[in-house]
């Protein structure tokens, strides 16, 4: 008798888990996508207060990236000139390109992508 309460409440513990595992894989959240102006832009792209960025790049990083060797004696000179140079590359996003519903469905998609790792 025991035994059989024990299967019972066994098979009801897992498929519970299947339920919850299929509602959480099914369900899909809700994105916000919000273009930033060019101000807003030049601080977002150098803020490295979730993961740092910008001190993990070695010297050849930066100049792949940026296209040009990177001034400084130091290299935190040359991740502060790094920094410039990523800011001096934001632009503002065109009208149309906010507006196109293909643009933020992309965006959504590469998030859910990277998402995963």
């Amino acid at each position: 008798m025991a035994s059989r309460i024990h299967s019972i409440v066994v098979g009801m513990l897992l498929t519970c888990l299947v339920c919850v595992a299929h509602a959480t894989e099914t369900k899909s959240p809700q994105y916000t996508v919000t273009f930033l102006d060019k101000e807003k832009g030049k601080i977002a792209i150098v803020d490295d207060s979730l993961e740092p960025y910008f001190e993990q790049l070695q010297p050849m990083e930066m100049e792949s990236k940026s296209g040009s060797p990177v001034d400084g004696a130091t290299i935190e000179e040359k991740h502060l000139q790094c920094r410039k140079r990523y800011q001096a590359a934001v632009l503002d996003f065109a009208e149309d390109e906010q507006g196109l519903p293909s643009c933020r469905q992309h965006i959504v998609e590469l998030h859910q992508d990277v998402r995963q790792y």
